[in-house]
């Protein structure tokens, strides 16, 4: 076991003829497999990245704790954090400058938020959503075809992530936690994206009276500062994990780029060991 010195915590402070007066208070000392060569820091400091000498990628989050390791090939050399998260430059020892894309588990709130199927579920997809954007809607029943296919298996959190230039997309948003209030938060889910072109204030009104829900108590819940929190909560939440558009799938914690039917289905299965039947 090799040990890589993580960093002198301390302030060097040099005279003239360059001398150094500082003091060194402490160091630690992290532990990995081999040799480190490289190491770079995530923009906002929740994450320190170290490169070892057999191209293997190690990932800490605060208090040097290894969240997540991979195999990024020897051949590279060095490494650069970029403004995002999941992605570092590297550069090889022919010279050649890539863009590394990174999945690792982030943590994610979701206390209060809806879930679909299986609360002991041991997969669990968390979606942002918008219930004016259309390829949130096709997710949607993508989702609900996952759900009968891998029963018990996997279950959906539902996170509000209402986009700018959708002018509905917060009162729908408002709306459907008011439904969920009432216990009747994917119902309401359900109708939303199926009239997601005509989301008026009326037809938020027509679609609660059509579950039967009590309007006074949806129309006072929908206003209320609880509900704003709850949107502003998950938005600052997908700010945070730099989300750049919706749907956002994250399955336990790792973001997923392929939101296809097909793709989705294959990790699933890749998580649970083994395929599963129609």
């Amino acid at each position: 076991m090799r040990y890589f010195l993580v960093a002198l915590l301390c302030l060097l402070v040099f005279a003239q003829d360059g001398e150094c007066k500082g003091q060194v208070r402490s160091h630690e000392e992290v532990k990995i497999a081999s040799k480190a060569v490289d190491m770079a820091m995530s923009r906002n400091g929740n994450y320190t990245y170290v490169l070892s000498e057999d191209g293997v990628l190690h990932i800490y989050k605060k208090g040097w704790v290894e969240i997540a390791s991979m195999n990024i090939g020897a051949a590279v050399t060095k490494i650069t954090a970029s403004d995002r998260d999941d992605e570092l430059f590297t550069i090889d020892k022919g010279g050649k400058l890539k863009i590394l894309k990174i999945s690792f588990p982030r943590d994610i709130d979701t206390s209060n938020s809806p879930i679909k199927g299986s609360p002991k579920a041991p997969i669990e997809i968390i979606v942002f959503s918008d219930f004016e954007c259309p390829y949130c809607s096709n997710l949607a029943k993508i989702l609900d075809k996952v759900l009968v296919r891998f029963p018990d298996k996997v279950k959906i959190i539902f996170k509000h992530c209402p986009l700018g230039y959708h002018k509905n997309a917060v009162e729908a948003a408002q709306a459907a936690i008011a439904a969920g209030i009432q216990g009747k938060f994917w119902e309401y889910h359900d109708l939303l994206f199926e009239h997601q072109k005509e989301l008026s204030p009326q037809k938020l009104q027509e679609l609660a009276e059509a579950l039967g829900l009590n309007m006074e108590k949806f129309n006072k819940d929908r206003s209320s500062p609880e509900v704003t929190a709850i949107i502003s909560r998950d938005v600052s939440q997908a700010r945070a994990l730099e989300i750049r558009g919706v749907p956002a799938v994250y399955i336990n914690g790792v973001f997923q780029e392929n939101t296809q039917e097909e793709a989705l289905i294959k990790e699933l299965e890749s998580k649970l060991g083994s395929p599963q039947k129609n």
